[in-house]
């Protein structure tokens, strides 16, 4: 209806892709994944959010597939995009980050991880909307993870049981 190369059609490519990665079926959803993002970049440049979008849901599935590099790579893009276009607050680019500083931990770059982890930390006080609050747990995960491997159980553990009991307010 809309040809090949439409914007509905990479909407509708980038939609199937996470249908495909929640199923556990990586490789299609990569392949999902890549398509939107060939048809975005034809249509928008490099310069745009959608495509900002689908190299951050590319890299998850990376990640998921243990691609830890090539995860990092897409995200470090989709995070530079994000900040150019919309900047480092915006709840888009604060996921990028948190699933950059994720990647990051996995791939032992715990410095890197750490900072990104406490940036996002630091941007999300409002703990009373549902975004920032979601995302508060994931830095708050983060950072505990971190605290504890560098010996700081304490400090680790009280973040992790904030997480724990956000979530459990969250989702009852």
């Amino acid at each position: 209806m809309f040809g090949e190369r439409h914007s509905y059609v990479a909407e509708s490519l980038a939609n199937l892709g996470t249908v495909l990665r929640v199923k556990g079926d990586f490789d299609d959803a990569q392949r999902s994944y890549r398509q939107a993002l060939e048809i975005n970049r034809s249509l928008w440049g490099d310069e745009h959010m959608r495509v900002a979008s689908n190299l951050s849901n590319l890299a998850g599935t990376l990640l998921l597939q243990r691609d830890v590099e090539g995860a990092i790579s897409l995200l470090r893009q989709s995070h530079a995009t994000c900040s150019r276009l919309v900047g480092e607050a915006h709840r888009t680019c604060t996921n990028v980050a948190l699933n950059l500083a994720r990647a990051l931990y996995e791939g032992g770059r715990v410095a890197e991880a750490e900072a990104l982890f406490g940036a996002a930390a630091g941007r999300l006080q409002d703990a009373s909307n549902p975004t920032q609050r979601a995302q508060l747990i994931r830095a708050n995960i983060g950072m505990g993870l971190i605290l504890r491997d560098q010996g700081c159980p304490p400090e680790g553990l009280a973040l992790l049981e904030h997480a724990r009991e956000m979530s459990r307010q969250r989702l009852r």
